[in-house]
């Protein structure tokens, strides 16, 4: 999926970014050496880092 149009940022840029320490959506741009050009992606983006980034969710066991 393409998160930023204006910087063809997609799924995969995210979750490398993510993978190499971004905790914000400006940090996954500035990965790259972007910024944002008119920042309508950063919520999209945002959402995507903090799926990946969420702690697995230990299962209790029975």
């Amino acid at each position: 999926m393409i998160y930023c149009v204006c910087r063809q940022i997609n799924t995969e840029k995210v979750d490398f970014a993510a993978c190499n320490g971004a905790k914000t959506a400006r940090c996954v741009l500035a990965h790259y050496g972007e910024r944002f050009n008119c920042g309508k992606c950063a919520s999209s983006i945002q959402e995507r880092l903090d799926a990946k980034l969420a702690p697995a969710l230990p299962i209790a066991a029975e």
